[in-house]
């Protein structure tokens, strides 16, 4: 077995350095911790507050990149169920993105809020946005780059710490009104 020379170690090193420091850059808040901030953050949707409906019904859209978390998602994101937005009960649903498109009627006895977990293709997210665009659905993202393409809200790392994003121009378009308060908290783009 070869042993490493004592100019071999720092440049390993130094690898080793540069790809944990990558690794940390892409990894994104726990969904369980996505939930959380989510349920805080409707609460500050001033428009949330004057729909009729007293159900909020939160999609958790999969496709088929997804696919495989979705009964991790749907474990982590069930601590919001029967939680109150603005006095409405939350209630957590998983929607398949082919079974979501194809759908022409919404339960228009709830209030609509789809959500693209992390490693969601951005493909998929104009599907989503497309679809939702005629009814006012806000679409919350799992990390930044899905509010960069077009999602209203979203949460990422920053420096460890999680970070709300909000593309003000799209949570508008899709019908949000979020306080001052909120925004001065998030980085808005």
């Amino acid at each position: 077995m070869n042993r490493l020379s004592s100019h071999q170690l720092p440049a390993i090193l130094l690898v080793v350095c540069v790809f944990a420091v990558a690794l940390s850059s892409v990894a994104q808040v726990h969904p369980k911790l996505q939930a959380a901030i989510f349920i805080k953050l409707l609460n500050y949707d001033m428009s949330l507050a004057r729909k009729p409906q007293n159900v909020i019904k939160f999609h958790i859209v999969i496709d088929s990149a997804t696919a495989s978390q979705q009964n991790a998602l749907q474990k982590e994101f069930s601590v919001i169920s029967n939680q109150k937005i603005s006095g409405k009960r939350v209630e957590v649903v998983t929607s398949d993105i082919k079974t979501l498109v194809s759908d022409t009627s919404l339960d228009q006895g709830a209030a609509h809020i789809y959500y693209l977990p992390d490693g969601s293709s951005v493909k998929t997210l104009k599907t989503v946005l497309t679809s939702a665009k005629p009814w006012k659905i806000a679409v919350l993202g799992g990390n930044s780059q899905l509010v960069e393409a077009g999602a209203a809200v979203g949460i990422s790392l920053d420096n460890g710490k999680p970070q709300i994003i909000v593309n003000l121009k799209q949570s508008r378009a899709q019908g949000m009104n979020l306080s001052s308060q909120l925004l001065k908290l998030a980085k808005v783009i």
